[in-house]
């Protein structure tokens, strides 16, 4: 039974991502006058506190798009992003990647 039950919740589980496909997580770069950058994610959850203190230091809102997933300098962890491509059109070497949980928490890592 435990065994059937398994099944139909994979076979479930499958179906929902064939039919509804992947979600689709976007990002907002923000871009100080030194090319360091802040990347922000998923853009629908920024709250207006965050993108105003963004503003204040002062930091302005360069490109938002689709987020894809990368890995860090060592291979090792992964995070969802802005794609490369972004990050050399704007020359940003150093940044900083914003994962927003809810209205107000976050999660903060540096690339």
């Amino acid at each position: 039974m435990k065994t059937i039950f398994a099944i139909l919740l994979f076979t479930f589980w499958v179906f929902h991502f064939l039919l509804w496909g992947i979600p689709v997580i976007n990002f907002k770069l923000y871009k100080n006058h030194e090319n360091y950058g802040i990347v922000v994610f998923p853009k629908k959850l920024i709250f207006k506190d965050l993108e105003n203190y963004l503003f204040s230091i002062p930091f302005e809102s360069t490109e938002s798009g689709k987020a894809v997933m990368r890995h860090g300098t060592k291979n090792e962890n992964a995070t969802y992003m802005m794609p490369l491509e972004v990050q050399k059109k704007h020359s940003i070497e150093k940044f900083i990647v914003i994962q927003v949980l809810d209205s107000m928490s976050m999660l903060v890592g540096n690339f």
